[in-house]
């Protein structure tokens, strides 16, 4: 049984739609995220970030998650997938 989802994505660990839905409430663009958690010790590349909010598996490691909630200001709550609910 394969975990691959319509359109070639998998499920990934975070909600890529609710950092995206964030990030653009902000009026960040992916480098600006990517600068200010690198300002905070904990870089994060952009193509990263990106992969993150269309749901790529693996693309934001565990330990750099609550530095981009702290950045985008998200709770653990947010970045809990919704059944169906992808980035577009």
């Amino acid at each position: 049984m394969s975990d691959n989802t319509p359109g070639g994505r998998r499920p990934g660990h975070v909600n890529g739609l609710a950092i995206r839905r964030a990030r653009l409430a902000k009026g960040m663009t992916l480098r600006d995220v990517s600068a200010a958690c690198k300002l905070r010790d904990c870089p994060i590349d952009a193509s990263n970030l990106a992969r993150a909010e269309n749901n790529l598996r693996g693309a934001i490691g565990p330990r750099k998650i609550p530095v981009l909630m702290e950045v985008l200001g998200l709770r653990i709550e947010d970045l809990i997938p919704d059944d169906g609910e992808v980035a577009a």
